[in-house]
């Protein structure tokens, strides 16, 4: 499964299927996660494809839930894009960065505090 991630001309399906499978499980999360996707998925918040970017932000927004993982998206680079995408003109888009900065940052102090080191303008983008 998470081999087609890297392989298929589809990825915004892949990144969808593996969204849907992280959901709601910490062992799924984990077991996606140690298929080393993270920095993948953080580069493709910057796709020029719609789909790619809303796939790449639910993905990391269902990841985010677990503690250990929620670092790891975050050490990967993952604020700056995801406060980027708080300005796209695609709601949806937005709505899923919302997400995955609101999970990031769920009681974790430590991605609090980075987050607004690197990213300070996404408090105008989240109260707008």
């Amino acid at each position: 499964m998470v081999f087609l991630f890297f392989h298929t001309t589809s990825t915004k399906e892949s990144l969808g299927a593996l969204a849907n499978l992280a959901s709601g499980s910490s062992e799924r999360q984990i077991q996606i996660y140690k298929a080393q996707v993270t920095r993948k998925t953080v580069s493709l918040l910057s796709d020029e494809d719609i789909d790619v970017r809303r796939s790449a932000a639910a993905l990391l927004m269902n990841l985010a839930p677990h503690a250990k993982i929620k670092e790891r998206i975050v050490e990967a680079g993952a604020l700056k894009p995801l406060t980027k995408a708080l300005k796209d003109k695609d709601e949806i888009l937005k709505e899923r960065a919302a997400g995955a900065l609101a999970n990031l940052f769920n009681d974790h102090s430590a991605n609090v505090h980075a987050g607004f080191q690197q990213a300070p303008e996404m408090i105008q983008s989240l109260v707008a």
